[in-house]
């Protein structure tokens, strides 16, 4: 038996419906991953985290009231040490004042009593490093200044400036990044909130450096301390916000360190819940076809 008109018409009805249906969920997935794609790709603020322990660090100094060192009982050479200028002892209470710019390499040596020294090497381009206050007046610094400050207690340097931790290993290279691991703590979308995007840790030997955008052009400035203890490295707490983390490996620049994009999907607890809303619709609007679906199949009284 024949299809009934009113039965024929109901059909083409629901079938123009699933036709329109089926397109609306097109629309609707690509709108979808456009939105999960723009959610992704939205620029965030990271800040880089690093810690570790290292018998070298480079530092270039801002202007920061915090990039004031305790100095007291240092010999120090104001110029290149040579047999006409001689090392001279600062007092107690002697502070060093960096000018911008201003370059510290920190690392420490054996004295001739095989005791543990700080060696701080200062240096400017072609204008003063900086200068030295202390009970007994203020110093002017050369562009080139040599500090040694004998190790009696722990102590801890806070510095703010352009930051660069180890040295790359290569020939005449002795004071390297024994270990450290970094930590990226990202902005949740749209929120002041942050979360941890990921954890790495370093190698030995690697020298990093953080970079403001992916041009790798203009470097982070980056705040931290050092903790000066009596052995040949010393700790180091380091946090900057930047967009890559360039790690030096054995000579390659190959290693850079950012949070992943695809990693929002799962940490962003904003992210997470759209798209677990959208996943949810998405497999609403599936089950909706399979009704739409079922509904048009043709039932077999209703069929010759």
């Amino acid at each position: 038996m024949s299809l009934s008109s009113a039965t024929q018409s109901a059909v083409i009805s629901l079938k123009n419906q699933t036709s329109h249906f089926n397109k609306f969920k097109l629309i609707f997935l690509i709108v979808m991953v456009l939105l999960v794609l723009f959610v992704m790709l939205w620029p965030r603020d990271n800040v880089y985290s690093i810690t570790g322990d290292t018998e070298a660090i480079t530092i270039v100094f801002s202007e920061d009231a915090i990039n004031q060192w305790n100095i007291s009982g240092a010999i120090y050479n104001n110029g290149f040490p040579d047999e006409n200028n001689k090392s001279d002892w600062l007092p107690e209470d002697s502070y060093f004042f960096p000018n911008k710019d201003t370059t510290a390499r920190v690392s420490i040596i054996k004295a001739l009593d095989r005791s543990n020294e700080l060696l701080i090497i200062f240096t400017s381009s072609g204008t003063s490093a900086g200068y030295i206050e202390s009970s007994e007046g203020s110093i002017e610094l050369l562009d080139y200044v040599e500090i040694k400050l004998p190790i009696e207690k722990a102590s801890l340097l806070a510095f703010e400036g352009e930051t660069h931790i180890g040295e790359d290993v290569g020939q005449g290279v002795d004071k390297i990044l024994l270990s450290g691991e970094v930590r990226i703590v990202e902005r949740q979308l749209f929120r002041d909130k942050k979360y941890i995007a990921g954890d790495y840790l370093l190698d030995s030997g690697d020298r990093l450096t953080l970079y403001k955008d992916d041009s790798l052009k203009n470097n982070s400035n980056m705040k931290g301390f050092l903790r000066i203890s009596d052995k040949t490295s010393f700790d180091f707490t380091v946090h900057g916000e930047g967009e890559v983390l360039m790690v030096f490996r054995l000579g390659s620049a190959d290693y850079q360190i950012t949070p992943s994009k695809w990693s929002r999907i799962t940490k962003d607890p904003i992210i997470a819940a759209i798209t677990t809303i959208l996943a949810t619709v998405f497999l609403l609007m599936e089950f909706l076809d399979l009704l739409l679906r079922f509904a048009l199949k043709p039932k077999d009284n209703e069929t010759e």
